[in-house]
Parts: structure tokens; C-alpha cells; sequence
């Protein structure tokens, strides 16, 4: 899946939670195939521009990519 894509469905999902007064959180999982990076997350929530659509961070999943290592974990 591309990034556009990504960001436009987390954008949708973000709409759609907002008559629930629900925040959305998305994260950089490890093992995710399109979106592994911290920084690949952080690009798409500020991409979907939603106010209640933020990042989740999560250390084990930064670490699993040596990110205490290279610095920074594609931040």
C-alpha cells in the first residue's frame, strides 16, 4: 500500500471517530510490511492533518530497529 493511501485512511478513520470524541493513534510497528519507522508514522499522521489523530510511540518497536543505535529511528 502506498503512503497516500495510508494517509488517507487514517484520515478517514480519524472523521469517523470524531462524533465519538474518539483519538486516533497510529504506530510504527516493527514487523508492519509499509510502515515500520518512527518516522514514516510521524510523517503520515502530520500528512492526514487531523487533530485527533496523533502518534503512538512504543518503545520496542523503535528499539527492534536498533533506532538507540543509529539515532533516532528514521526520525
Amino acid at each position: 500500500m502506498r503512503r497516500d493511501a495510508l494517509t488517507l485512511d487514517l484520515r478517514n478513520l480519524a472523521l469517523l471517530a470524531v462524533p465519538f470524541g474518539i483519538r486516533v493513534a497510529n504506530e510504527a510497528l516493527s514487523w508492519r510490511r509499509h510502515v515500520s519507522l518512527l518516522g514514516q508514522a510521524r510523517d503520515i499522521v502530520r500528512d492526514a492533518d487531523r487533530s485527533n489523530l496523533g502518534l503512538c510511540i512504543d518503545s520496542y518497536h523503535v528499539l527492534a530497529h536498533g533506532a538507540a543505535r543509529r539515532g533516532g529511528g528514521g526520525m
